[in-house]
């Protein structure tokens, strides 16, 4: 029973070492992973930027300005100014994305990371989905059909990533709990033979 306990606690004490469960671009499923959230914030911008561009030109258009002020670029300042608004709102929110994929270095971080991109990272890129059919169908903007093609892959890309950086996790503490059970049991045995 000593052993059971020794091996146990030494296991759950392996998830709090720094040390021992560094991982950090340490094997091909979490680089991989990694690169493919990176990727799909890159097209997630890409979107990002149709969508407001879209909804600025609906907006500026929608707005009483009257005819005279529109001599004097008013209506193209509004939509500028609402682009920008809706695009920095936009990137700031991917942001948020992309900077934990950047810091995080241990195994348990990384399984957390890879939960919350499956599912806050998934529902955003299918709002961003949802957001660009309706701009195809609705507003009158020519890049509507590629930000519908860019929005579809980054719900790939999201999923994919997030995927494989929470099962590299999975397996790298799967692996570091066997090796430290496996030292820990050697150890055990070694002790008993010299007694």
């Amino acid at each position: 029973m000593g052993k059971k306990q020794g091996a146990t606690i030494s296991t759950i004490d392996s998830t709090h070492n720094p040390a021992l469960s560094r991982m950090y671009f340490s094997n091909g499923g979490e680089i991989i992973g990694r690169f493919c959230i990176l990727f799909s914030q890159l097209l997630m911008l890409g979107v990002i930027i149709i969508i407001s561009a879209s909804f600025g030109a609906l907006a500026a258009s929608k707005l009483p300005i009257p005819a005279i002020f529109n001599e004097f670029g008013i209506a193209d300042g509004a939509f500028r100014a609402i682009t920008v608004v809706i695009a920095s709102c936009g990137v700031i929110f991917s942001l948020v994305f992309v900077i934990p994929t950047l810091i995080v270095r241990n195994i348990k971080l990384v399984k957390r990371v890879g939960i919350i991109y499956n599912t806050i990272g998934i529902l955003y890129s299918v709002v961003l989905l949802g957001l660009s059919i309706f701009c195809y169908f609705y507003l009158p903007v020519k890049l509507n059909l590629p930000g519908i093609i860019l929005a579809g892959g980054t719900v790939i890309f999201v999923f994919i990533g997030s995927l494989l950086l929470w099962t590299s996790a999975l397996h790298q503490q799967h692996r570091l709990n066997k090796a430290l059970t496996t030292s820990i049991l050697f150890k055990n045995n070694l002790s008993d033979k010299e007694l």
